[in-house]
């Protein structure tokens, strides 16, 4: 018969506190993982947190270097708006307590209030001009007198411009197609008048012409076609000053013509032009002149307006009211036309075939084409000028200013 041995009871208890041990080890093991998993957890929401804040931080502050790369911005963009209202006029709005919405006009480094509508469709303005800035930056112009009507052109600060303050007692001038409205006169100053004929060819071309005095038109010192300047004026005659006044347009060779001029005048002297704008011109739909064109006619050595040129003038000129031209609403698809497709090709076979000078506007310019012009020659040496002093065209007016300087050999 077999007996069973049963185990101690030391035994027994050893081995149930083993088991108990491993369960407390395998909760012990349990609690320690969840509370490096919460620990975990904890970090990387702090490590978020973190960097959330400094993305917060760095929308609102800046970094040292960035900050004066900003203001060196602003800076430049604020001189760029003052640099813009004083050479030919801004329109500037704000919205910033006190202005509040209102409109100014700025030139000349002054601005001045446009009150109502009505006086702002007078100057010819829109709403989309405006340009909405900081009360800043209005703030940097001085306080002028609120617009009340369209300002009128006036005549004396007309030729101060392109007189550019020489001194006419004291100086030797050359006027090149005084016309019957001379900017010099002989009481003024010391002035020669150079024209293209004869003043009794003018007064014969003229006399039926309801815009010109006749009467007025001054004798004619030089004449200038067939030969140059410097062959048509005394050898020992040269000058301190030119004024042209809407005269270069009517030149067939701009850069042969501007060379004579410099052979004439003294170093450091001046060529003071009054230029017509084509936007305010019967030249309205003509296109502007390239320097291609300019190229052309300057290596052709043109003396008298060439056939294109003739044809490019007469065939496209249209009768244009200055005025009306500034308004934004202006539509000229309907202006009548001076000449007929066919009178111009008569104009172009005559000056062929009898040598006839027929006075034309050869070249054709805005203010901002003409200087981009006159820049591009200017890289290729064909002018010994620099540009001196320039002025956009007056509210109302037709022309711009452009003072030349003669640069020395």
């Amino acid at each position: 018969m077999m007996t069973l041995k049963l185990k101690p009871k030391k035994t027994l208890i050893k081995k149930k506190r083993h088991k108990s041990n491993l369960k407390l080890r395998k909760l012990n093991r349990k609690k320690t993982l969840r509370a490096k998993k919460r620990g975990m957890l904890k970090k990387r929401l702090y490590v978020k947190k973190k960097k959330r804040l400094k993305r917060e931080e760095s929308k609102t502050t800046v970094n040292p270097t960035m900050e004066s790369a900003l203001e060196v911005v602003e800076g430049l963009r604020k001189d760029i708006v003052k640099m813009d209202a004083r050479i030919r006029g801004l329109l500037l709005g704000s919205h910033d307590n006190p202005f509040n919405g209102r409109v100014f006009l700025v030139e000349h480094g002054i601005r001045r209030w446009i009150p109502g509508p009505e006086i702002f469709e007078a100057y010819g303005f829109r709403w989309p001009n405006i340009r909405w800035v900081d009360k800043q930056m209005l703030n940097c112009f001085t306080i002028g007198p609120n617009l009340s009507f369209p300002p009128s052109f006036e005549i004396k600060d007309r030729k101060s411009k392109i007189l550019n303050n020489i001194d006419l007692k004291n100086s030797v001038g050359l006027e090149i197609g005084p016309l019957s409205l001379p900017i010099v006169s002989k009481d003024e100053g010391n002035i020669y008048y150079a024209d293209h004929t004869t003043t009794e060819e003018l007064i014969k071309k003229y006399q039926d012409d309801p815009g010109v005095d006749v009467t007025n038109i001054p004798q004619i010192d030089f004449i200038w076609g067939e030969k140059t300047y410097r062959k048509a004026i005394p050898s020992y005659l040269s000058f301190d000053y030119i004024v042209a006044s809407h005269v270069i347009e009517h030149i067939p060779d701009v850069i042969g013509w501007l060379a004579e001029l410099s052979e004439v005048l003294k170093d450091g002297g001046f060529v003071c032009l009054a230029i017509p704008d084509k936007r305010y011109t019967f030249d309205y739909f003509r296109k502007l002149t390239t320097t291609a064109e300019l190229i052309d006619a300057y290596l052709n050595r043109l003396r008298r307006p060439g056939p294109r040129q003739i044809f490019d003038n007469c065939s496209n000129v249209v009768k244009i009211n200055t005025g009306d031209s500034w308004s934004p609403d202006f539509d000229a698809s309907n202006a009548e036309r001076y000449h007929s497709d066919e009178s111009a090709m008569n104009l172009c076979i005559e000056s062929i075939q009898n040598k006839k000078y027929v006075d034309v506007h050869c070249s054709v310019y805005t203010s901002h084409s003409f200087l981009e012009l006159f820049n591009h020659l200017s890289r290729l040496h064909l002018v010994n000028f620099k540009i001196a002093k320039y002025y956009e065209p007056e509210r109302l007016s037709n022309e711009f200013i452009v003072i030349l300087q003669k640069l020395p050999k």
